[in-house]
């Protein structure tokens, strides 16, 4: 995607507004047996944010900086879900996971989500 976009704790409107949030009652990064679910709009006042996320594909890499030290996670699938369809924001196999979340498709109103699950890379 080609993107940078600041990470929020807390999926408010404040925080998709100024960038990628972490859901609530989700995983943090870099936690094992954790999915980490990071949401971010398609696109917002001009800025592409998660616009791109289909060019995402199987194999590329995902850095996501901690205040501790950057994480790299390698994207493994994708899944196009309707709104309502929660139980299909899974693990992959106890990995230490995260998944992108957005609206689907862009400029299409939002009435699908499209998830990227990526689990992270051995150190």
């Amino acid at each position: 995607m080609d993107v940078i976009l600041p990470l929020y704790i807390g999926d408010s409107e404040e925080h998709l507004e100024m960038g990628a949030a972490i859901l609530k009652e989700t995983g943090f990064p870099g936690k094992k047996n954790h999915n980490c679910i990071i949401a971010a709009h398609r696109g917002y006042r001009g800025k592409p944010y998660f616009r791109e996320i289909e060019r995402l594909k199987k194999g590329d890499l995902i850095y996501v900086r901690i205040p501790e030290k950057e994480l790299v996670y390698i994207v493994k699938a994708f899944q196009i879900i309707r709104p309502e369809e929660t139980e299909k924001i899974k693990m992959l196999n106890g990995e230490d996971q995260i998944t992108l979340l957005t609206c689907h498709p862009y400029r299409g109103n939002g009435k699908y989500r499209y998830l990227v699950y990526a689990v992270r890379k051995s150190a």
